[in-house]
This record gives C-alpha cells, structure tokens and sequence, in this order.
C-alpha cells in the first residue's frame, strides 16, 4: 500500500535539514524549509521544490506563516537543543502533529525518554548517545516507527550510518536503499 504523503515542516535547513528535505522530496512529501538565515533559505528553495521561511521556529509569526496547524509532521534540527525542543512542543500544542527534535547535549541522554513523554514528542534523536551506545565506532542504525495520526499510521524510517571522525560524529542517511550526503550530525 502507498504511503500517506505527509506535509511536512523542516526547521534547520543546515547539512542534515537539506538531506531530510531531499530524502523526503523524493518521496514526493509537502516540505515547509524553515530557518532563521535568509540566505539558508534563498538557496535552499532556489534547490528544491519547497516553501521556503526566514524566520524563528519558536515564533507565532513564522509558525503561522508555515501555516503549522495544516502540518502532519514537525521536525526541528538546528544546532540549538533548547530551541529544537520549544519549536517542537509549541509545534505538537498548537498543530495535531509528529514533532522530531535532534537534542545533542550529553545533559540531555539520560532524560530523552522524559522529555519525549512530557513534551509529547514523537522522536527526539540524539546522534552521539545512539553512537556511543554501540561497541564500534561505525554504528548502523536502524529506524523504523510508526507514527498515528487521526485514523492513519504514518511510517517513517530511516537508516543512519555513523562514524566518528577526529571527535566529530559523521552521518549518511540511507532511506528505502538510497544514500545521501554525508554530513555533521
């Protein structure tokens, strides 16, 4: 059976924001790219086939522009954990959405499961707990949730290589067989 195509908000158009959009555009998914750099967004919208926002994830003004109340699925990957959480839980409160927050801060690992329960989170991934977790280095990772939304279940998988790298972690996104950019998690 097809898959629901979902509309989609994306804020952080950085190295991992551009690769989820491609990844999801070749599904042929609805993507709102969302960052506070307007020349992120200029370029990211003269590459792909998206609606493009300069503004701030958090901000009322940006969310009513990206019109988040019509979006199925919220995901913020800036390089701010904090802002990542608020975008998502204002996000999940004010639209019946999956909200995904990249959260990085080693502070944070032990409270994941907390704060995706408290805040009503689909998903929060952190990259280097997920890493350190496994016995080498060059971690595969596999992905495969379910996410409901009304009477629908929306499937959203993804395989993540990692590697570290002189201390930084280094990710490929692999989706339905197909790799795509390698880039800083």
């Amino acid at each position: 059976s097809k898959e629901e195509l979902m509309r989609i908000i994306i804020f952080g158009c950085g190295k991992i924001g551009t690769t989820i959009i491609s990844c999801l555009l070749a599904e042929g998914h609805d993507i709102v790219a969302v960052d506070n750099n307007r020349n992120t967004v200029t370029e990211v919208t003269n590459i792909y086939d998206v609606i493009g926002i300069c503004g701030n994830g958090a901000d009322c003004d940006t969310l009513a522009e990206a019109d988040v109340e019509t979006c199925d699925m919220f995901i913020a990957v800036t390089g701010s954990d904090e802002l990542n959480l608020l975008c998502c839980t204002i996000a999940k409160q004010v639209a019946d959405c999956a909200a995904i927050a990249r959260v990085r801060t080693p502070d944070y690992s032990q409270e994941i499961g907390y704060l995706r329960e408290k805040l009503g989170l689909a998903m929060i991934i952190n990259p280097e707990k997920q890493a350190a977790s496994e016995d080498d280095a060059a971690a595969r990772l596999a992905h495969d949730r379910q996410l409901r939304r009304g009477n629908n279940v929306i499937s959203f998988g993804i395989c993540v290589q990692q590697k570290i790298h002189r201390g930084i972690l280094i990710a490929r996104i692999i989706r339905r067989g197909v790799s795509y950019d390698e880039g800083v998690l």
